[in-house]
């Protein structure tokens, strides 16, 4: 299950000498039917330490866990990587159109 993909928004940023301290804010619909069981926070940087996340929860629910990672695309989805001889070609055939 991959859960309900929520994004939260900055509410307020402390800096200090070696980071910041950035405090967001999201918010789930109870209402929704049915509640999801799992919620998925989007929008974090790569560079988060994953032992530093906190989740607090205001109302009936309850954290029980708390995993950070990185959502990568499907891989059908990805980009085709491209051979060293037709980058080669390509750099080839924009400096001959650069020359014309």
């Amino acid at each position: 299950m991959v859960g309900a993909a929520v994004d939260a928004r900055i509410e307020h940023v402390t800096l200090y000498a070696s980071g910041a301290r950035v405090r967001r804010l999201a918010t789930v619909a109870a209402t929704e039917a049915p509640v999801p069981q799992r919620i998925r926070i989007v929008g974090l940087p790569l560079s988060v330490i994953d032992d530093t996340v906190r989740v607090e929860i205001e109302g009936g629910a309850v954290a029980t866990n708390l995993r950070c990672g990185i959502a990568a695309p499907p891989q059908a989805a990805a980009a085709a990587e491209e051979i060293a001889e037709v980058r080669a070609a390509r750099r080839a055939v924009a400096l001959a159109e650069a020359e014309v």
